[in-house]
């Protein structure tokens, strides 16, 4: 069952505006606590040695992104999040 599916059934609805204003907020704070208590999470982003993380999705491409004729295309929030952990 999809996001629409489960909100329908617990008779919820998501304020798109709200979300798109704190969600990259939201995740930061999420994966710095990730970062703090998961030394797996940790060792794994920072044993990458300066090198930058592309996370690859499907459209709208806000969280990640793809290559398309060799080119990054996408916002990479999720991307930008890791990096600043190092």
């Amino acid at each position: 069952m999809g996001s629409k599916g489960g909100m329908k059934k617990r008779r919820t609805t998501l304020d798109v505006n709200t979300w798109n204003r704190v969600s990259y907020e939201c995740m930061s704070e999420l994966l710095k606590l990730r970062f703090d208590q998961d030394p797996q999470f940790r060792e794994t982003i920072l044993s990458t040695d300066g090198k930058f993380y592309h996370i690859e999705t499907r459209p709208p491409y806000i969280w990640g992104g793809c290559m398309k004729n060799g080119v990054w295309v996408g916002q990479n929030r999720l991307g930008e999040i890791i990096n600043s952990l190092k």
